[in-house]
Order: C-alpha cells, then structure tokens, then sequence
C-alpha cells in the first residue's frame, strides 16, 4: 500500500508539472499556439503509476514474507 501511495503521489506530481511546463509553452508559444493535457493521456499515466507502485510494492513484500524470521532479522553489511 505504501508503494502504490508513493507512486501515486509522484505521479500526481508529475502530471501537475507537465500541465505547468504546457502553460508557459502556451503562454511563449504565440497566439495561435495553445497546448493543453488530453484526460486520456492522464488516465494512462495513473494506471501506469499504479501497476508499478503494485508491482514494485507486492515483489519485496513476498520475498521477505517466504524468508525465516531470524534471517530477515540478520545484518549482512
């Protein structure tokens, strides 16, 4: 859960720095330019964001729950 919060967070992180860059791209751009962030294009990337917080979160969650208790506990430094 905390991967996929952590995921989340950097893409909502993201998506608002690139709805800023295509503002000042917009703004310096000229009249007849005007860019603006497609919700599809959105919803992919909070998908996406999604499967790798799950992915990246469930992996080492399994790897250390199949581990016996006093190997997790050791220090290999």
């Amino acid at each position: 859960m905390e991967a996929l919060m952590i995921s989340l967070m950097g893409c909502a992180v993201g998506i608002f720095l690139s709805w800023v860059a295509l503002q000042i791209i917009s703004g310096v751009g000229g009249e007849g330019m005007n860019y603006s962030l497609r919700l599809g294009v959105v919803w992919i990337s909070i998908v996406f964001s999604m499967g790798i917080g799950i992915i990246f979160g469930i992996y080492p969650a399994n790897k250390a729950a199949k581990k016996q208790p006093i190997e997790a506990l050791r220090y290999v430094g």
